[in-house]
């Protein structure tokens, strides 16, 4: 049971993500968890994943409010352990948003210049992650 694994306390979750977590938060969260975005680089993957959003129905809102978003997740992560962020977003996320947060995922993905052992264990991961039983490539 998620309850026993993730302490909702303040000190636990500060910005509050994971309290009553929104598909849009849930969504955005997987592909920020996939990009593992550092401070190195990160202007460019959070306009990269913004936009992706903003093409998203699940994910509309203004830009601004996209982007405030995708801060605080971010942030987020950096705080709380991400991978209980992430049983909380495959709880939020239905089967089919859970593969168009993958496909994002890998979107974001294609473009950093990581090597492609790296994406595919990655996408591996992720795809366990998220129950995507379908073949990909990278």
């Amino acid at each position: 049971m998620v309850a026993n694994i993730i302490d909702r306390n303040n000190e636990a979750d500060p910005l509050g993500l994971l309290d009553g977590m929104l598909v849009q938060d849930a969504l955005l969260l997987v592909v920020v968890y996939a990009a593992q975005i550092d401070s190195d680089n990160s202007e460019s993957q959070i306009k990269q994943i913004a936009t992706i959003a903003e093409n998203c129905p699940v994910c509309v809102e203004n830009a601004k409010g996209t982007l405030t978003r995708i801060y605080r997740i971010v942030n987020a992560l950096q705080l709380i352990e991400p991978e209980k962020a992430m049983v909380m977003a495959v709880e939020t996320l239905n089967p089919e948003l859970r593969k168009t947060a993958f496909e994002f995922a890998a979107d974001v993905l294609s473009s950093l210049e990581v090597l492609p052992d790296r994406k595919r264990t990655v996408l591996d991961e992720l795809a366990g992650t998220l129950s995507i039983n379908e073949p990909y490539a990278v």
